[in-house]
């Protein structure tokens, strides 16, 4: 076991074949470790290892939204992952759950995810090697990597991105804000960890009441109207960088922040992308496809794959295969608006309300 690490332990139904004759757990050993970042900032880590001797090539995946739930309710089967012979990293980026930090929306991934993945290539269990994959803001911190120098970063798997689409999908569509998206990101899957995060008991009571002020707003539909909203000491403070984002013009250099929508040449591993038919993010899913595939001609460098599938934004884990250490329990399927837990990224908002009425989807 590596320096600084410690076993997560697991029920032990989970490390040995059972009766019915089952494959075993296709991890042998997982590990809660701390990477690093430049700044001393340390960032929680679960480490998968495959059964076998390494060194391997490992994947990572980084994401805002509590990597403790990604081994049985992410977009891959993480198992399948292992059981290939590949350490998997699944990391909280910067300032969410069991990370340390302040969290600033994908202009930190530059920096901070080029530090994970040069931490991950220097663990002994890795060769060196690492591929990333994931969806949505975890598709952004994969480009956001490359961006901010990742050499030993060979291939990415970006799915249903919004990498381009801080201009096109996100912030803005056609030019105009898209207040719904913004709000429904912010306050549903961003804000419940960071009102947490508060030390202070009085601080935090009021960070919830500013939820509760939001939610009833989204409720009665008056944060949709002429004029509002507004940031300010009423809106919690996520929420409210989210409408300042709004309020700067189209062409501001914030919206380009960490995003790879300048920074084509950039990417020069072999990209997987996936998309949705169905997904508020195929247009710039599309688009970046055709860049990526135009930069390739021009350099030689490796084609992009595409796929796009009949899929929503929050339901492309529909019919995932679940691995035979989770069968003793039935699968987690996200259906489209179907709860906070599955459409927002898997922050449950501290009102009950909110799991009958957050249909609105949420993205990034």
């Amino acid at each position: 076991m590596s320096e600084g690490t410690s076993p997560v332990q697991e029920p032990a139904a989970l490390r040995c074949t059972d009766p019915a004759g089952e494959p075993p757990d296709p991890v042998a050993d997982r590990r809660e470790m701390a990477c690093a970042l430049r700044d001393g900032v340390r960032l929680r880590t679960l480490l998968l290892l495959p059964h076998g001797p390494g060194p391997w090539p490992a994947l990572l995946t980084r994401h805002p939204y509590d990597v403790a739930r990604e081994e049985h309710e992410g977009t891959l089967d993480v198992g399948r992952l292992v059981a290939a012979g590949y350490p998997v990293a699944l990391q909280d980026v910067r300032g969410r759950f069991g990370s340390e930090g302040d969290f600033d929306p994908c202009a930190q991934e530059v920096a901070f995810g080029a530090d994970a993945v040069a931490w991950l290539a220097a663990l002994p269990e890795c060769d060196g090697t690492v591929g990333m994959w994931g969806a949505s803001y975890a598709s952004d911190t994969q480009f956001s990597a490359l961006l901010g120098g990742a050499p030993a970063l060979r291939a990415i798997a970006p799915a249903l991105t919004p990498a381009m689409s801080a201009l096109d999908g996100f912030r803005f569509r056609g030019g105009v804000p898209e207040i719904g998206s913004t709000l429904a990101w912010t306050h549903y899957a961003i804000a419940p960890d960071m009102i947490a995060r508060i030390g202070s008991a009085h601080d935090r009571e009021a960070g919830r009441k500013r939820w509760e002020a939001t939610e009833r707003a989204l409720a009665s539909l008056d944060a949709f109207r002429a004029g509002t909203p507004r940031s300010g000491p009423d809106v919690e403070a996520i929420v409210g960088w989210g409408l300042d984002r709004l309020r700067e013009p189209l062409g501001s250099a914030r919206h380009r922040e960490g995003k790879i929508v300048d920074r084509i040449d950039a990417v020069d591993v072999p990209v997987f992308l996936i998309g949705g038919w169905f997904d508020v993010f195929l247009g710039p899913t599309l688009e970046l496809h055709r860049r990526l595939v135009r930069r390739a001609k021009e350099t030689g460098g490796p084609v992009p794959r595409l796929l796009v599938g009949p899929w929503t934004h929050d339901n492309s884990r529909a019919g995932r295969p679940v691995w035979t250490s989770d069968r003793a329990r039935p699968p987690t399927v996200s259906t489209a608006g179907t709860s906070p837990r599955s459409t927002f990224g898997g922050s449950t908002p501290p009102s009950a309300g909110a799991r009958r009425r957050c249909r609105r989807c949420a993205f990034s």
